[in-house]
This record gives structure tokens, sequence and C-alpha cells, in this order.
């Protein structure tokens, strides 16, 4: 996958940043090699042992020396001493607990710099699928650089644009870790921007969008971004061609409208209710009362915008009707389950 000539140069790349940021001598940087290759005699070479180096009471550049090996693309590339079991070609895959905002500047420097060298090496070799599954290895740590690089900083922007979107995760998607993630909000509207082309360039499908509704959805009871930008998204949603496909669960739908509180927000908080309560979308789509919080938030909408639009009026009013009901006689239900079996407990006795 990487040629020799491309080992050369990373190498090559890799100790020239290592002098640079840690303003080494040619001499300093050989008493290091030394110095390193004692350590290693004393090791296992394993990735526990680099990780337990970043935390070590050691000089900056041996530290950065085991973030190199650590999240080096191949360890065949390796710009410094290290062996390795024939089978293991990265540490990448495993779990690593690295984190920029730890390091000292310096560190922090080499690191961002480190990950965009690695990332500019993995696309210059292999095939697609090669590129891809490395760099999808990537994704977190490219997240914590622009956590703590300047939001006008040129490698920022080339690094966001590194991310990868496409990444097939089932836990959490990339787009909703970034979005949780503690970035500047612009790179979160970037990525949200980047989301809503690909959603309008999709054809024949909705996967895109579905999962676009999901990540804002799942995000949207921990906020990590600004109001505005919610309000984007929804804004978004509602001026597709075909918003009845859109889906939305009854509790997102009250804690949205609780983020776009204020004048500022009425006319949207309006068309998103609109949109959520008068369709019918079947039983598991409408918006329908199952708990206390969407009661209460039914209510909220009927106050507002009951006065001035008699259809919302009207089919709140059967909303809410019929969420008290249910929610009636849900209790009586589990009050009448409690009584028989504190029943059969006191037989017990």
């Amino acid at each position: 996958m990487f040629t020799p000539a491309l080992r050369h140069r990373y190498v090559r790349t890799v100790r020239r940043l290592l002098k640079a940021t840690f303003c080494l001598s040619g001499r300093q940087v050989t008493r290091q090699d030394r110095i390193w290759k004692e350590w290693l005699a004393l090791n296992k070479r394993a990735y526990l042992d680099l990780q337990e180096l970043l935390s070590a009471n050691v000089n900056d550049a041996f530290k950065a020396r085991a973030l190199t090996m650590l999240l080096i693309p191949d360890l065949e590339l390796a710009p410094f001493a290290w062996e390795n079991p024939p089978a293991l070609k990265t540490y990448l895959f495993l779990p690593l607990e690295i984190d920029f905002s730890r390091f000292s500047p310096p560190l922090q420097r080499f690191a961002t710099s480190l990950l965009e060298t690695n990332i500019e090496t993995v696309l210059a070799s292999g095939t697609d699928g090669e590129r891809g599954e490395l760099l999808s290895f990537y994704n977190p740590l490219i997240l914590q650089a622009l956590a703590i690089l300047n939001e006008n900083d040129s490698q920022a922007a080339r690094l966001f644009g590194c991310y990868q979107f496409d990444e097939e995760r089932v836990d959490c998607s990339p787009f909703r870790r970034l979005l949780a993630s503690a970035i500047p909000e612009e790179w979160k509207w970037r990525a949200d921007q980047q989301a809503h082309r690909a959603i309008l360039a999709e054809s024949g499908t909705h996967r895109v969008l579905d999962r676009y509704i999901l990540d804002i959805y799942l995000l949207g009871r921990d906020p990590s971004y600004g109001a505005a930008l919610l309000a984007a998204q929804i804004t978004f949603l509602l001026n597709l061609p075909d918003p009845a496909h859109l889906r939305f669960d009854s509790s997102y739908v009250v804690s949205t409208l609780e983020r776009l509180s204020g004048a500022k927000w009425k006319v949207l908080r309006h068309c998103f209710v609109r949109q959520t309560v008068l369709p019918d979308r079947g039983a598991c789509h409408r918006f329908r009362v199952y708990n206390e919080s969407t009661l209460r938030g039914a209510r909220a909408m009927h106050r507002e915008f009951g006065r001035d639009d008699p259809e919302l009026r009207t089919r709140l009013r059967e909303i809410i009707m019929e969420g008290r009901k249910r929610l009636r006689q849900e209790r009586a239900a589990a009050n009448a389950r409690q009584k028989r079996i504190d029943y059969v407990f006191a037989l017990m006795q």
C-alpha cells in the first residue's frame, strides 16, 4: 500500500517536524534516538507502553515519538526504531486513550501537524477502500484537533476537509459525533450545510435524510450546539420538496419548541407545529400525548397558536383530550396492578 518513495518521504517529514517543533539540533535527535532504543529494550513494544509514555514525566520530544507510533497509518512507515508483530500494521483500531487538550502547546502543534501528515500520506496511497478505512480512524482525532485549533487556522480547514462523513457506524454517525463534539460552532454549520447538499442530491431514496433526522433527533435532548443552528436545521427540513416524509417523535417536537423559544422563532415554531401536528401519519408518527411532558407541550402549543389558527386549535384539543384519557387509563391500570401485587404479597406473609 505504501511505496518505498512514500515511506522515505514520510520518515523525512516526521523527523523534520520533530526537530522543528521542539527546536532540536541534529546531534540532539541522534542522542534521543539512542535513548529511544534503550527505552525499547526495557519494554515489550506494545501500544500500552506507548500510551504510558504519553503521560510520563519525560521530555515532550519522546512523547511525540510515542504519539507518532500510536497514530501511524502503517508501522512499516516508522520514522523511529520499532519492531512489531508481522500481523500488526497499525494501532489505530485499538482503544487509544489520547487527549490533545491535555498536551503542552508544543506537543499540540506536533500532534495536529502529525495528524495532517498521516492523512496526506494515506490519501497518496492504496485503493479508495483502503484509504477510507484508515481515514475513518482519524475522525475522532480530527475533532480533537479542531477543538484546539483556531477556527481561522488554515490547518483546521484542511483537517475538516478530511473528515469522513460517509463512515458507516451503528453506534454513532460521523455527522452526529461532530455536532456533539466540543469544536467551534463554525465547523458544525459547515457540516450541516454539507449534509443539506447530500440530502438534496439524493434521488430515489431517503437514506441520507432519514439519517439526518435521526441524528438531530438524538441530539435534541442534550443540545451541544446553539439554537440558531437548530433553527436552520428545522427550516431546511420544512422547506424540502416533500416535507410529508418528515418523522418526528413527540418528545423531540416538545424539546425543539422549548429550545426555539422567544419572539425570534415564533413563525418557525408555528410552521413546525403545523407540520408535526396536523398531517395524519398513523399512530406511530403523528404527534401524540403519551406522558406528562408531551401533555404540557400540547397545552403550550394550544395556548400559543390556538387562538389564531382554528385548524390547529381543533386538532390540538383532540390530541389533548385523547392524551388525558390515555394517561388516566394507564394510571388506573398501574394502580390496579399495584393493588394486585400488594394483595399477593399480603397472602405470602
